[in-house]
């Protein structure tokens, strides 16, 4: 030990002693007072010890940076799904379902627009409705498309906050509804506020600049044995091998799949190629490639579940908001006040102009109220019309198998019903013991 004596006659000695008291003392105060988002990790659902499921948010919740999201208690927060697709669905209901609020969430309501006359479609959504007393099915008396998507939001209500989520909404980040409406609430002169989505133009230009987006082409091999591979519905990049090809390789954004029935996109080695990937050819733009090709749709899906498995989902985010000034941003997954929407008089929108029309272009350039973009709120839409070749991959498999391990709640078990006594003598001699006691 350094005697006081010594202290005093050395002041350097001193200082330093005590500098490094400070420092340590403050880097002990910081460890202490870390709060990590309640449900565990971006990959989210099961405890790291991998036995439980489903641990419950408490409020407030704890976002990044230690920030508070609060729910508000002065308006209800619906959810709106236009449902359509079970292919699409089997992972998105799991999202949505996380986020009721008896789970942790903000969602007091959902409602289900029955948008489709599959039968097998519709007894699947009647199996989703079983799972919450909160979901609403809103029947249909016929299917619609575009434009007659903007009737649909004749339903909505004062004093409520919709949130939109498209059925093919594939992936969607625990705190991304909550900062959706927290932004909304705290802007109310804007009109509306867009999630953060992957493959969702024009933003996907922003995540290729923000370094989100990594090098990924389509594997070539046609009929590949993987052997000593991993399944194919295995979700993770990193249990299938290495891309391998010619070291000046392209992909034309107009190429077709491979052959074959399911292809998968393996990720290149070094980091350096992505400048001869399909993203490097992504533009800030609204339609042309960055909405139309599925090559820049699969790599962008392949890169999120790399994002998802190394925890680097951050390198989307960005803030403050994006503000849209009047131009176009897609409505996959989208909050809005049922007032703003009731005071346009929705019941007379213009035939000819869907709801993305109403909502992000027509209604804030007459309104002078513009939509936000919200870099936190993170969320990932699988395809547009114009990408239906995304089909041939094997992302939805890979979606629905991280779903399948890290959100999906399990099904309730089957109340068991008491057996009927079979014996009506030894019922009778039941009932009068009970009436002698």
């Amino acid at each position: 030990m350094v005697s006081l004596q010594v202290l005093r006659s050395r002041p350097a000695v001193f200082a330093f002693i005590s500098i490094t008291i400070i420092l340590g003392l403050v880097k002990l105060s910081q460890s202490l007072d870390h709060r990590p988002w309640t449900r565990y990790t971006s990959a989210g659902g099961r405890k790291p010890d991998g036995n439980s499921y489903w641990p419950v948010q408490q409020q407030p919740q704890h976002a990044q940076h230690g920030e508070v999201l609060v729910k508000p208690t002065n308006v209800n927060i619906t959810g709106m799904v236009f449902y359509g697709r079970r292919s699409r669905v089997e992972s998105m209901h799991c999202y949505v379902e996380r986020n009721l609020v008896e789970n942790g969430g903000w969602l007091d309501e959902v409602l289900w627009f029955a948008n489709t006359k599959n039968k097998e479609d519709l007894a699947y959504l009647d199996e989703i409705l079983k799972r919450s007393p909160r979901y609403k099915k809103i029947p249909l008396d016929k299917t619609v498309g575009w434009p007659d998507y903007a009737k649909l939001w004749r339903v909505v209500k004062r004093g409520t906050v919709y949130v939109k989520i498209d059925d093919d909404i594939v992936w969607l980040a625990d705190d991304a509804i909550p900062h959706m409406v927290t932004t909304k609430l705290a802007n109310p002169d804007n009109f509306a506020v867009s999630a953060n989505v992957i493959n969702g133009p024009p933003l996907s230009f922003l995540h290729f600049h923000l370094g989100a987006l990594h090098p990924f082409f389509p594997e070539l091999e046609e009929h590949a044995t993987h052997k000593n591979r991993s399944d194919l519905q295995n979700w993770r990049p990193s249990s299938h091998p290495f891309w391998a090809g010619k070291s000046d390789f392209e992909w034309a954004l107009d190429e077709k799949p491979p052959s074959g029935n399911t292809h998968r996109w393996l990720r290149l080695k070094d980091d350096k190629s992505l400048c001869r990937t399909p993203v490097a050819k992504l533009t800030y733009d609204f339609w042309g490639p960055t909405y139309e090709s599925w090559a820049i749709a699969a790599q962008q899906h392949y890169s999120l579940l790399e994002n998802i498995e190394r925890n680097t989902t951050h390198l989307y985010k960005f803030q403050p908001p994006w503000n849209m000034q009047g131009q176009r941003i897609r409505i996959n997954c989208l909050a809005i006040l049922g007032d703003d929407v009731l005071d346009t008089d929705v019941e007379h929108w213009p035939d000819n102009r869907g709801d993305e029309d109403m909502i992000v272009l027509d209604l804030p350039k007459k309104l002078q109220r513009h939509v936000l973009v919200e870099g936190r709120a993170l969320a990932a839409h699988f395809n547009f019309m114009h990408q239906a070749n995304l089909t041939s991959t094997d992302l939805l498999s890979r979606y629905n198998a991280y779903a399948k391990e890290m959100i999906c709640k399990p099904p309730p078990k089957p109340t068991q019903q008491p057996k009927p006594n079979p014996n009506p003598e030894l019922k009778k001699e039941q009932k009068k013991e009970k009436e002698r006691r």
